[in-house]
């Protein structure tokens, strides 16, 4: 799944624009409703009242990986299919924590993530020597 460059900009304009529709939807919805955070089953428990809150997940995925997805480079788009999997990993096996089981996931990824650049930037460090 390569997209041309104009593919990956149009995309990207997209992506940009579902991520901010979910920030406003989360602090329009914190200047409302209070965030209420307890520990439940040894994860951290965050929840708040909103009828939609389920609706707004699926945009928020596609505002984080799509930008993964449409890359150019297939490392990202690996990295975009690990953190894909782990949120459904997340989501079937702590439904109820999905957010603390979540954010450990995708940090580890992230972690990977770092290492992979820096990786890459030792690489092209010490061929320039």
């Amino acid at each position: 799944m390569c997209f041309s460059a104009p593919a990956r900009f149009v995309a990207s304009g997209g992506l940009i624009a579902a991520g901010a529709a979910v920030s406003l939807y989360f602090v329009a919805l914190l200047m409302v409703e209070p965030l209420r955070i307890h520990e439940r089953n040894a994860c951290v428990s965050y929840t708040f009242d909103a009828p939609s809150k389920w609706l707004v997940m699926p945009p928020y995925l596609v505002a984080i990986l799509g930008a993964l997805f449409v890359s150019s480079r297939p490392v990202f788009r690996w990295f975009g299919a690990a953190i894909a999997v782990l949120s459904l990993v997340s989501w079937r096996l702590y439904e109820r924590n999905f957010i603390s089981v979540w954010c450990f996931f995708a940090a580890a990824v992230s972690s990977m993530f770092f290492l992979y650049v820096q990786h890459r930037r030792s690489r092209r460090s010490a061929a320039t020597r």
